[in-house]
């Protein structure tokens, strides 16, 4: 996987975070952040090997 293209899907996935987070309360969003990335993580990691290993 190129570095821009690494780049631009980090970048999607911050972006779909923030939209996501944005219907909470400001107090809450750090909790929700983490949640989120917690339940998303392993999809990361197989979107990751998949395209840093071809």
């Amino acid at each position: 996987m190129s570095v821009a293209t690494e780049q631009r899907f980090f970048q999607s996935q911050i972006n779909e975070i923030q939209r996501y987070v944005q219907q909470f309360p400001n107090e809450h969003q750090n909790k929700v952040v983490m949640r989120w990335i917690e339940d998303h993580a392993a999809e990361y990691r197989k979107h990751w090997e998949k395209h840093a290993l071809h």
